[in-house]
């Protein structure tokens, strides 16, 4: 990686120079989560589900997809029973076939402290064919957990309050994108090298970085927090004379270095959803609605945000 720096000179007196994702406004899988009255309520999101799993039921092995497209396939039709006693059976089928699903995604996740040991001393080419393959087994895990989140909460949705799986699961794919997410983020010869490349050659997108971290602040405040870093230096030019300036190093990132960040990038905001999503169930207070209106409404959103 090419350094590049940038130069902000103050004058002396002497001198003169002076991111559903894929087309889905989601994943705000959390604004599924809204106030209706006096009450809180978490819409029935069945056409949210339907639209992702067209979009990810042809990725990944043969193997994993069958269990995948076998498992989407019960809970369409689990979904249209009304009889309590028969929808308790289905939910308890479906439930069993997600945590098959999810812990062996686990066991697929290539391990940070195996194979990538050495992830970013291999050619950018392979890393990002190994992150690619990360992003489908991702989007896999994120839409069997909404399968997950969707019959239980159908079911008895007061019982979140009590959950502990589906919070850890959530948590695991949080933690472990993260920490492969930032690790990329601390690549370079200078602190914070990326991100002030970004901040620089792209700054239009800082921002999307920014609120990824558990401290987000506003892409001015990460610019001035850069400036009072560094320290001013005096420096001559034939021209201006002695003036005083600041410099901020970065290192040049490539077109696939960024691609590979941005992979995770996106997986991270939809890890962090899926996990926001969770918590808020958890906290308790909300009902299902299942209307007719509403549910062909939402259907209609995502039909126009997918085109």
């Amino acid at each position: 990686m090419a350094e590049q720096k940038i130069l902000i000179a103050g004058r002396k007196k002497n001198g003169q120079i002076g991111y559903l994702s894929e087309g889905l406004s989601l994943p705000e899988f959390f604004n599924l989560l809204k106030p209706r009255g006096d009450i809180k309520v978490l819409v029935d999101y069945s056409p949210v589900i339907e639209e992702l799993h067209k979009l990810h039921r042809s990725d990944s092995s043969e193997e994993l997809l069958i269990k995948y497209n076998a498992m989407y396939n019960y809970w369409q039709e689990a979904k249209t029973y009304k009889k309590e006693s028969i929808k308790i059976s289905k939910s308890e089928e479906l439930s069993k076939q997600a945590n098959f699903l999810i812990n062996e995604l686990h066991v697929r996740l290539p391990q940070p402290e195996t194979e990538f040991n050495t992830l970013w001393m291999q050619s950018l080419h392979e890393s990002l064919q190994i992150a690619e393959a990360i992003k489908k087994y991702s989007d896999i895990y994120i839409d069997t957990l909404l399968c997950f989140i969707h019959t239980k909460a159908s079911l008895d949705i007061e019982s979140f309050k009590e959950d502990v799986v589906l919070s850890e699961y959530s948590k695991f794919l949080y933690d472990y994108i993260s920490s492969l997410y930032h690790r990329l983020l601390g690549e370079g010869r200078y602190r914070n090298s990326f991100l002030k490349f970004i901040a620089i050659e792209q700054p239009d997108k800082l921002q999307q970085y920014l609120d990824l971290e558990e401290e987000s602040e506003s892409s001015d405040q990460f610019l001035l927090q850069i400036l009072k870093s560094e320290k001013p230096y005096d420096n001559w030019n034939e021209d201006g004379g002695c003036h005083r300036q600041i410099s901020i190093r970065y290192d040049i990132f490539d077109s696939k270095f960024i691609s590979l960040v941005e992979i995770f990038k996106n997986l991270l905001s939809k890890a962090s959803s899926i996990k926001k999503f969770i918590a808020t169930l958890k906290e308790g207070g909300y009902e299902w609605d299942d209307s007719a209106d509403v549910v062909d409404a939402l259907r209609a959103d995502v039909h126009l945000l997918s085109k």
